[in-house]
C-alpha cells in the first residue's frame, strides 16, 4: 500500500510510541509534531486511521471501551515497500537506475563514496 504523506504523520506518532494509543492520543502527539503546519480534525485523523487499519499497517483493538491503534509494520519495512514501488514506478524495475540517478543527480562527499565502496564489497565478498 502506497501511504500518503497525512498516513505517513500518524505513523510515525505509532513508531515512536511503545504503547498502542488512542485517537485521541495520536490527534495530540500529531497536533504537537513541529512537522505538520496544520491542526487536524478528530474525523480526519480517525479516517486516516481507518484506512491504516484497512490496509493492515496499523493494528486496532478495543480496550476498556477505547481503539486503540499500534503500527502493524515496523519503519524499516515500511521503507522497503515504498522504495520497492518506487523502483517499480519510475525506474521500470531497475535498482541500478534508482542508484545511477541518485549518484548523478546529488552530491556525494568523499565519506559517502568510501561508505558505498565498503559496501559493494561487502556485498560482493557474500556472493
Amino acid at each position: 500500500m502506497r501511504i500518503t504523506a497525512a498516513e505517513g504523520e500518524i505513523l510515525k506518532v505509532l513508531w515512536r510510541s511503545a504503547d498502542s494509543m488512542t485517537s485521541a492520543e495520536v490527534i495530540a502527539e500529531v497536533g504537537a509534531a513541529a512537522d505538520v503546519e496544520r491542526l487536524w480534525e478528530v474525523r480526519t485523523v480517525r479516517t486516516f486511521l481507518a484506512r491504516l487499519v484497512k490496509a493492515n499497517v496499523v493494528g486496532v483493538e478495543r480496550s476498556a471501551g477505547q481503539y486503540r491503534y499500534r503500527a502493524a509494520v515496523s519503519w524499516k519495512e515500511n521503507v522497503r515497500q515504498e522504495v520497492e514501488s518506487l523502483i517499480d514506478r519510475l525506474f521500470l524495475g531497475d535498482r541500478l537506475l534508482l542508484v545511477t540517478h541518485l549518484l548523478e543527480r546529488h552530491s556525494v562527499n568523499q565519506r559517502e563514496l568510501d561508505d558505498l565502496k565498503r559496501l559493494v564489497t561487502s556485498i560482493e565478498s557474500q556472493q
